[in-house]
């Protein structure tokens, strides 16, 4: 008895035992399922020693067992446990998607749309919670409604969309203010504040801060003292900036946490207000941050007082750091941003499979019908079958492609608007008048350094294949008369593109399936060699190197059934990776 729960009552205790011993009736079963639920949101620790450790899978009908699976998700995710595999809610999942009530599917569209978020599946999460929204379009759970918009709202901001985010977090916001969820209030209204930051309307954003001081609890407070101090320093009232910031490192004198943040705030302070000894003070102190970000902003504001107080050495080492952070910092958001879209057309990928899986189920059920009826109208029945199976899988196909290169377009024309951006922004800042305390030299230095990193990127592909193309290997590979490749060859090849193309190895390994043979054709397409070269330096006929091609046309592609122009099809997206 010593593992259970403070607060379980005796009548639980009872019912668990009962589920253990007995053979799990039908009716008892309904009676500790429902008992569960009922604690989720009054003991969750109770619930989940309930459904943990007195279940019994073997005994519950395929409904019951869809019930615990939703609720032994729901009940980890309220006790903020990290959720690690989705088979518990699939299972739910895909039963109440058939069978149960909508408030059953609603629930597990949402804890489908939580999982898939903690395990960083962000367009699968974000589907999930608009499904969970337009199964019951009626819903009262207001409490189930408040978190849905919650968290897509805290999506789109990930996904750099405020705009898109706010709406959500005003209809959290008002079911929350329904249900009287005072604690969950407290945390929209800061989301609210800080998504009004991105959006740039300060006076927004302090209004969300002030109401949502008056409710946090006190471990969170300092932080949003610290967000709203850094609001009115922007404002240039310098006062107001200077009681928050006091506010929140005098609650945090005691505490051994990070909040080098709020450190790095009063710093800034400071050096806008022309105190040099206060600020460096603070300066120093936050430059210990675990956080990349507080680091750079911290070392630029030293430098910036080494090189005003002419300490040369002391700026050159200051400055050698800075720079060297925010190429770091740099090269890790472009980094995120690339995964961010590779996971977004993996996504569409699978999306893919999914409707060529219920395709192939669907003639499945087709084939059995059509034999029932006869052999002439099977036979005619499935001729027509084929002929649309091969449209539509050549449809797909050509949709995969679209949205291929959609993703490279929208990366490009992103990358362009923010150049133009920026570039306006820099033209703003220099032509502004030099107010008392203001100094938009980081902003520009940062501004300049994002502009030549994007510019950088955009050149560095056509760069790179006007690189390959005067390597020694391309050249010997291309020349004429057609020498035999050796394995030297073959791995001085391989070297070179992944000089070039650091990426290119991570997509084709063992590891995701790629044959030896596979790896070597994708290679040697790489370095622009057709089908009847590659043959020839492979010391191989032309049928072989067809079957090679299109063993990796395959692969790729993921389906047996490719479009006539297959081969074209796999040598361009080879050379556009």
């Amino acid at each position: 008895m010593k593992n259970i729960p403070h607060g379980l009552h005796l009548s639980l205790l009872f019912i668990a035992l009962w589920s253990i011993f007995s053979c799990c009736d039908d009716k008892s079963s309904r009676q500790w399922l429902s008992r569960a639920e009922q604690l989720i949101n009054v003991d969750v620790d109770s619930a989940l020693w309930l459904l943990g450790d007195s279940v019994r899978t073997d005994g519950l009908s395929r409904r019951q067992y869809a019930e615990w699976c939703l609720l032994l998700t729901q009940a980890r995710d309220k006790k903020g446990e990290k959720h690690t595999s989705d088979s518990l809610i699939r299972v739910a999942a895909g039963y109440f998607e058939n069978h149960g009530p909508a408030p059953r599917r609603m629930l597990a569209w949402y804890c489908m749309g939580r999982v898939s978020q903690e395990l960083q599946r962000t367009p699968e999460a974000q589907d999930y919670y608009l499904k969970a929204l337009e199964v019951d379009t009626s819903s009262t759970d207001h409490a189930l409604l408040a978190r849905i918009h919650s968290n897509l709202g805290m999506l789109y901001t990930y996904q750099d969309a405020p705009e898109m985010a706010l709406p959500h977090l005003q209809k959290a916001e008002d079911y929350l203010r329904q249900i009287g969820d005072t604690l969950s209030l407290s945390l929209s209204l800061r989301d609210m504040a800080r998504t009004y930051t991105l959006l740039k309307q300060p006076d927004s954003a302090i209004c969300y801060y002030k109401q949502a001081l008056k409710i946090l609890p006190l471990y969170d407070k300092p932080f949003v003292l610290s967000e709203l101090g850094d609001q009115y320093i922007k404002k240039g009232e310098h006062a107001s900036a200077y009681s928050y910031l006091s506010d929140a490192i005098r609650m945090t004198a005691n505490d051994s946490s990070d909040y080098t943040p709020i450190y790095f705030a009063m710093g800034k302070l400071f050096y806008v207000m022309d105190e040099p000894d206060s600020a460096r003070y603070y300066l120093t102190k936050s430059m210990d941050s675990p956080q990349p970000e507080t680091q750079a902003s911290s070392y630029y504001y030293l430098y910036r007082m080494a090189r005003e107080n002419r300490q040369w050495e002391e700026y050159a080492r200051l400055h050698e750091i800075y720079v060297s952070l925010s190429e770091s910092i740099m090269e890790q958001m472009y980094t995120e941003t690339m995964l961010k879209m590779q996971y977004a057309y993996d996504y569409q990928h699978v999306e893919k499979e999914a409707i060529m899986y219920k395709i192939r189920n669907l003639k499945n059920q087709k084939t059995i019908f059509l034999l029932v009826l006869g052999i002439s109208i099977f036979i005619a029945a499935s001729t027509g079958y084929i002929l649309y199976y091969r449209k539509r899988n050549k449809q797909q196909q050509t949709a995969v492609f679209a949205v291929f290169k959609q993703l490279r377009e929208k990366t490009f024309r992103i990358s362009q608007e923010q150049i133009i951006a920026n570039e306006k922004r820099i033209q703003e800042l220099e032509a502004a008048p030099n107010k008392a305390g203001a100094d938009f030299s980081w902003e520009l230095d940062m501004l300049r350094s994002i502009n030549h990193f994007i510019t950088n990127s955009l050149q560095m592909k056509t760069a790179n294949d006007d690189l390959l193309k005067n390597e020694a290997i391309y050249i010997k590979l291309h020349g004429f008369p057609t020498p035999t490749m050796s394995e030297q060859d073959y791995q001085e090849l391989k070297e070179t593109i992944d000089k070039f193309y650091p990426d290119f190895t991570s997509c084709f390994t063992a590891s995701k399936g790629f044959s030896d043979e596979n790896i070597q054709m994708a290679y040697l397409l790489k370095a622009g060699l057709k089908p009847g070269k590659i043959a020839q330096l492979l010391s191989r006929n032309r049928n072989t190197a067809s079957m090679r091609l299109k063993s990796l046309a395959k692969k790729v592609f993921g389906g047996k059934n490719m479009g006539a122009h297959w081969n074209e099809d796999i040598i361009k997206y080879i050379l556009d990776i």
